[in-house]
């Protein structure tokens, strides 16, 4: 009983379960097919290249998104905390393919869901279920978003451009 508290407060902390009675969370995912799943520090959860139909909620620890190139450097490109999703603009993509790796930066426990359990209304086409996937659009707009504004800044054709670009 105490971990099932734990994992709704994790979840209703965060911006996916947003809006959803507490109650109404734990038969949302089961009818997900939700799976916790604890990882050790370092590992990896997903590599690069691989394909991937879920989307991660980080309910403890921290899982980073790196890059790594041909000679073997490795850069990270994110840092996710809890209640942050990871690989959730990726699954919903038509190749549902990952072009960095997830790897976990210390012991986490991630909550792994189906996108297409997502996205795809159950049979009992609840409002919780409603309330889920419009929760997703304004995450997925905003990881949009963020980097399109640092582009903006970046494509001043001086440096002095690209610093009166960031800081205005």
């Amino acid at each position: 009983m105490d971990q099932e508290r734990m994992l709704l407060q994790a979840l209703m902390a965060g911006p996916l379960f947003a809006g959803i009675p507490s109650e109404s969370i734990l038969p949302l995912l089961t009818c997900l097919q939700a799976q916790k799943r604890r990882y050790n520090k370092g590992q990896v959860i997903f590599h690069a290249g691989e394909k991937t139909t879920k989307l991660g909620v980080v309910l403890q620890g921290r899982v980073n998104t790196v890059c790594e190139d041909l000679f073997g450097n490795r850069a990270i490109i994110w840092s996710i905390g809890p209640n942050q999703l990871f690989c959730d603009a990726f699954s919903c993509t038509a190749s549902q393919l990952l072009p960095v790796s997830i790897v976990t930066q210390c012991d986490s426990v991630v909550l792994m869901l189906e996108i297409d359990r997502i996205l795809q209304l159950c049979n009992q086409n609840c409002p919780d279920h409603q309330r889920l996937m419009a929760n997703l659009i304004p995450i997925l707009a905003e990881k949009y978003t963020t980097p399109i504004q640092k582009v903006v800044h970046l494509s001043g054709r001086t440096t002095r451009r690209k610093l009166l670009s960031y800081f205005s």
